[in-house]
């Protein structure tokens, strides 16, 4: 994030953009800073498509095989909605005010929980395709699972510290 945006912020230096805002001020709000907004944006319209469709696959998958029990699969599907969604969209409000991509923990934080996520919910499809179709599943599953779960951990660590720094910046 931060490289594109500084190139951007280079080839057009002074580039803003006015807007009004509820009481009909007028504000600023600079290219590399609708950048990284937009690009929090389309994380989270890629977890709402990745947990839809992760929604649609348990249905029809456990459908086809006429399975009733419960399964990794629905699992997956809520943790790609809340976790992706809805903390993407909370991310644009704390980055409105708090500007948390100004911290230097910010893309540890964005690497660690995106892979993390990723791994987590990859692994909860399997795990459910398996149960499904009434296979053991090994224990290289759950431990792969687990990596997943402790590099999304890693992340929202990492995002705390940003927001300890930043919040405590903007009392100052």
């Amino acid at each position: 994030f931060s490289t594109a945006a500084l190139i951007i912020h280079k080839i057009v230096p002074n580039s803003t953009r006015m807007f009004y805002n509820r009481n009909g001020l007028t504000q600023q709000i600079s290219s590399q800073e609708e950048f990284l907004m937009k690009n929090l944006l389309k994380f989270s319209l890629a977890y709402l498509i990745a947990g839809l469709a992760a929604g649609v696959f348990f249905r029809e998958f456990t459908t086809l095989y006429g399975f009733a029990g419960e399964t990794a699969l629905a699992a997956a599907h809520t943790h790609l909605l809340i976790l992706g969604i809805l903390m993407f969209l909370l991310l644009l409000l704390f980055e409105k005010a708090f500007s948390l991509s100004s911290s230097k923990k910010w893309r540890p934080f964005l690497y660690f929980y995106n892979i993390g996520i990723a791994l987590t919910a990859a692994l909860m499809l399997m795990r459910g395709i398996l149960q499904v179709q009434g296979i053991v599943e090994s224990a290289a599953v759950a431990g792969i699972a687990g990596i997943g779960h402790i590099l999304t951990a890693i992340g929202l660590i990492f995002l705390f510290l940003s927001l300890f720094e930043r919040v405590s910046r903007s009392e100052k």
